[in-house]
């Protein structure tokens, strides 16, 4: 028996290809993760600096590959008061996360690791939620900062109870409610939490695009179908 006997052979399986959305959400968390490198090393007096390898050109032409220091922009700015506002971006441009607004705001910069690590957090929980299970990709809606949000969490489960989809499995957490209903809960549970709306939801508002161009043409043709008077 030769060593190839005693291994497992298959077939490469194909390489599944990730969405715009999935994308978008892995280069996010990986920003963050840069941005809490770089307040970590501000609260301990320290510079974060990254580099990148660069291939330069000298005068006769020979090339060789060196370290260059990467220019940061730190996504935060300290008011008069010691409030910080922390900006979401993605690359060079300013996300959202109200209509109108696209900073969050703390106390104190010792408070923003913290934020940070929730809003990581909150973009894995959907990357990891939006898989074949469902019928699309699992897009935010809304985003809640609570200081107590596994307390919150808690509270808003007890709260819709009654409203769950699936009554027998209390670890699939899908309840059929409106966001305007979890926002009055959340003012209600837990009146210092922020709550932040989003308008993404891409795929949803495409398929009732769609259907509501379907249900027109199935109305169209069943009026022309029909006669005027009977």
């Amino acid at each position: 028996m030769s060593v190839l006997d005693k291994l497992k052979i298959v077939a490469l399986a194909p390489k599944v290809k990730r969405s715009v959305e999935q994308d978008r959400r892995t280069k996010l968390v990986e920003q963050l993760a840069e941005q809490l490198k770089i307040v970590e090393a501000t609260l301990g007096g320290t510079a974060y600096q990254r580099s990148k390898s660069v291939w330069i050109t000298d005068n006769v032409g020979n090339r060789s590959k060196v370290q260059r220091s990467v220019k940061l922009r730190q996504w935060w700015t300290v008011g008069t008061n010691g409030a910080v506002q922390f900006g979401l971006r993605y690359g060079a441009v300013p996300l959202e996360v109200k209509a109108g607004m696209s900073a969050i705001e703390v106390s104190k910069l010792a408070d923003v690791p913290l934020l940070i690590k929730a809003l990581v957090q909150a973009v894995d929980r959907v990357r990891e939620l939006s898989d074949a299970s469902v019928p699309f990709s699992f897009d935010t809606h809304a985003m809640i900062y609570s200081d107590s949000a596994p307390a919150l969490e808690f509270a808003l489960h007890k709260e819709f109870a009654e409203r769950r989809v699936i009554m027998s499995n209390f670890r699939k957490e899908f309840f059929r409610v409106s966001l305007n209903e979890v926002e009055e809960a959340v003012a209600r549970l837990a009146p210092t939490a922020s709550f932040f709306k989003d308008r993404e939801a891409q795929e949803w508002h495409e398929t009732l695009a769609r259907r509501n161009v379907e249900i027109l043409s199935l109305q169209s043709a069943a009026a022309k179908s029909l006669p005027a008077t009977i």
